[in-house]
């Protein structure tokens, strides 16, 4: 059987989409994994889980019950090794900006960008959020963070 480009017998690892009957329950989810002899990954909207396994798994996963549809993952949809890649002392400590506008009730009775950027920098710092701010004009702010600190500089 050739599907996926691929022969059933070929033994090499490869990504697949699983998409399956909408509201999968949790004991569908085990049947269908019982059925497939095999795990499901991930969730991706809508109605789907990564597959990491070779085509006979994939072509047993298309066989099963609660399954609408198998493909492959097309390479524009997996990051890209060099991306994959970078630990602490790559993109992960990269300098991103973030720019913050400064709404009417941010600025108290007479207290300036600056003043709201000295107590966002403390504010930050004290939750251990390494950042540099600068005032851009008097209704916002840039925040320069590292990479791996910037949801925690957003969701302060």
């Amino acid at each position: 059987v050739r599907r996926w480009g691929c022969e059933a017998h070929q033994g090499g690892r490869r990504q697949f989409y699983v998409q399956t009957v909408p509201q999968l329950t949790i004991q569908q989810r085990r049947e269908l994994e019982f059925d497939a002899g095999a795990r499901l990954g991930s969730y991706h909207p809508h109605n789907a889980f990564l597959l990491v396994g070779d085509c006979a798994s994939a072509l047993a996963f298309s066989r099963a019950r609660h399954v609408v549809w198998v493909g492959e993952r097309p390479p524009a949809h997996k990051m890209l090794p060099a991306l994959a890649s970078f630990n602490g002392s790559g993109f992960g400590a990269s300098q991103v900006d973030i720019f913050v506008a400064l709404v009417p009730e941010a600025l108290r009775a007479g207290e300036s960008a600056a003043a709201v950027a000295l107590a966002f920098k403390t504010g930050l710092r004290e939750a251990g959020v390494v950042v540099e701010l600068r005032v851009a004009s008097d209704r916002k702010l840039t925040m320069q963070v590292a990479a791996n600190d910037a949801g925690r500089a957003v969701g302060w």
